[in-house]
């Protein structure tokens, strides 16, 4: 049986190599003037990624998840041959104790392969891989016939940030909108493809989509991993030094201090946070990206930091990567009776509150478990839901925000503990303990609002009385929450039929999607997709944002291809088609009316078009003509 590669069931062979070293890598399919030629050279200098032995790197193929692996192993320190005695034995306990683990699954596919089960074992045991990404390295489609699973874009990003030991790194970032098709990300995804992404690892295309879902070519593979070889942990250093373009990686100073926080500014298109330290001194440093910050144990931006909070900054390389603030909002306030006093805030619940003759007192149980007491200043300004409130309107369970000085609350701001939340589903996650959690975008926000399930609330959908298993992507969700879970839950879905051509197709273990020439893209999990092709006219019957019905009204060829182009001249364009699933010449004629543009999409001279550069051709209704030729 032949290996395939379920994603768009394309056969590729990838070799990786050695200890051999490389000069500046050129390989007869990657021209220099490729935007991933850096990458793709620097992956083969490090003999991390390398080409095959007719000197191509076969840019375009996808790389699977024994590939991956092996990749994985390399870049964090796999080294079988010139490992040190202790790391061999580590490898033989990591192989011996996964060996039965393993072998259920050579035996349960012929397709496995066996070669890389000790640098899976090893990724087991570092923890970069789990038990469950075994799952999703080889399957069976619908008909019986096995298949290897293509890596998808998110999921190398997962697994390349955790080789190089920076998951705490990336899941303590802020999460910021950064691609079009943002909500197209799976919520544990998001953090390591964001991580890249700051690190400018651009893999996406022309609209700024990311395209997680879509299995990742060995280009994007090593421009995702190019960006994380600082910190490679790569075996035989010294060998490598010897390389012409060798650079050591960065040694991390670290250095920290306490000080004020005083304000930001923005400069050519940095962030620099000012402080003022205990000498009266201020010092302005660049904050790195994404820098670390902590309110009271809460992760937060510097943009929430208040001027004269007190904080600790932990500074890496000179710029700041880590602040940390257990009080905020500090600074010399006057109250009304004349007494001066220093203000910082405190958040918590209320988990009580007492009056008698002498004070009133409110506990507040903070996020660290602990129970702290505060007598209520005579002036104290109280809110509770925004509008002005006093000591009686406060309720146990509570969510406030107060300002403190010392043990006295002058200032207290309090809302329900219940709250309501509404916004379009876009993930149902289910973890391993059965506990359901579900991502809303909501509509008037760039904010994405995550809320837990609780198993015994009442549900309805369009009135009728649900489950969340009947939940659709796309519902418009209107929820009761008690702190950050749903007690009730109304959904409401829209059922519609949409015509297009099919433009993508991504399946993988988790989700199946199915993207339309519009961009649209469809949760395609309840449908069979598999005899669908890219350029198919379709109907699909939607229930919100998942297709629950499907038909093919015409098979049409696309109206583009994509490949390499051979020969070029005034009237014709001969490329080397690589968007069908046999390859071959495809010949187009140039006219008057063809325009030429860049990755960028902007206009372009004739002459700019060379041999051997990837590009994109768009049909006339003829398909003789060429309307556009555009450089990808």
């Amino acid at each position: 049986m032949k290996k395939r590669i379920f994603a768009f069931f394309t056969f590729c062979v990838v070799i990786f190599g050695g200890n051999t070293a490389f000069a500046r890598t050129v390989f007869s399919d990657v021209p220099e003037s490729s935007l991933q030629f850096p990458a793709i050279s620097k992956m083969a200098e490090l003999g991390v990624i390398v080409g095959d032995t007719e000197g191509k790197f076969r840019p375009n193929d996808y790389i699977d998840k024994f590939e991956t692996a092996k990749v994985l192993a390399r870049i964090s320190g796999y080294d079988p041959i010139d490992g040190s005695d202790a790391d061999k034995s580590f490898y033989a306990r990591a192989f011996d104790k996964n060996r039965t683990y393993l072998a259920q699954y050579a035996n349960m596919y012929a397709n496995w392969n066996t070669s890389c089960d000790r640098e899976i074992a090893y990724l087991l045991e570092k923890e970069i891989l789990t038990p469950d990404d075994l799952k999703t390295f080889v399957g069976k489609k619908a008909d019986g016939e096995e298949g290897v699973f293509a890596t998808t874009k998110e999921t190398a990003a997962m697994f390349l940030v955790k080789a190089v030991n920076k998951k705490d790194a990336a899941t303590a970032a802020a999460l910021p909108t950064l691609y079009l098709d943002d909500t197209q990300i799976s919520a544990a995804a998001r953090p390591y493809v964001y991580y890249l992404k700051n690190l400018d690892a651009n893999t996406r295309d022309l609209r700024n989509n990311f395209s997680p879902k879509q299995a990742i070519t060995r280009a994007d593979f090593a421009v995702l991993s190019a960006a994380l070889s600082d910190y490679f942990s790569l075996p035989k250093l010294e060998e490598r030094k010897s390389l012409p373009n060798f650079q050591e990686p960065p040694t991390e100073v670290l250095e920290n201090f306490d000080a004020v926080f005083d304000g930001t500014t923005a400069s050519g298109g940095n962030v620099y946070a000012q402080f003022i330290l205990d000498d009266n001194t201020k010092k302005l440093y660049k904050a790195a990206t994404p820098v670390s910050v902590t309110v009271n144990g809460f992760m937060r931006t510097v943009e929430d930091l208040p001027t004269g909070a007190r904080v600790r900054v932990i500074l890496k390389n000179n710029m700041v990567a880590d602040i940390k603030a257990d009080t905020v909002g500090g600074g010399n306030f006057t109250i009304d009776d004349g007494e001066n006093v220093t203000l910082v805030s405190v958040s918590g619940v209320i988990s009580g509150k007492s009056s008698d003759l002498a004070a009133k007192t409110i506990t507040l149980k903070l996020a660290s478990g602990e129970l702290n007491s505060y007598v209520l200043a005579e002036t104290a300004k109280i809110t509770r839901e925004g509008e002005a409130a006093n000591f009686d309107a406060l309720l146990a369970g509570d969510v406030s925000e107060a300002k403190i000085s010392g043990s006295k609350i002058y200032e207290l701001n309090a809302r329900d503990k219940t709250r309501q939340v509404e916004g379009l589903l876009t993930e149902t996650e289910v973890d391993k303990n059965g506990v359901v959690t579900l991502t809303l975008k909501p509509s008037a926000s760039a904010e994405f609002t995550r809320v837990l399930l609780n198993g015994a609330m009442p549900v309805t959908r369009d009135a009728k009385k649900a489950t969340w298993k009947e939940l659709r992507i796309g519902d418009l969700l209107k929820i009761t929450c008690e702190y950050d879970t749903a007690t009730e839950l109304s959904a409401y879905g829209t059922k519609q039929d949409v015509f297009g051509i099919v433009s993508n197709i991504s399946i993988d273990s988790k989700k199946s999607t199915l993207t339309l020439a519009t961009g649209e893209a469809y949760n395609a999990d309840n449908i069979d997709i598999y005899s669908l092709r890219v350029g198919d006219t379709v109907k699909l019957r939607l229930d919100s944002g998942e297709i629950y019905a499907l038909s093919v009204s015409q098979k049409k060829q696309q109206p583009y291809v994509i490949g390499f182009v051979t020969s070029i001249d005034e009237t014709n364009l001969t490329i080397l088609d690589i968007s069908s699933k046999i390859l071959g010449e495809t010949t187009v004629q140039l006219t008057e009316k063809t325009v030429f543009l860049d990755e960028n999409g902007s206009d372009i001279e004739f002459s700019e078009i060379k041999e051997n550069v990837k590009v994109r051709v768009m049909f006339d209704g003829t398909r003789k003509n060429a309307v556009s030729v555009t450089i990808m």
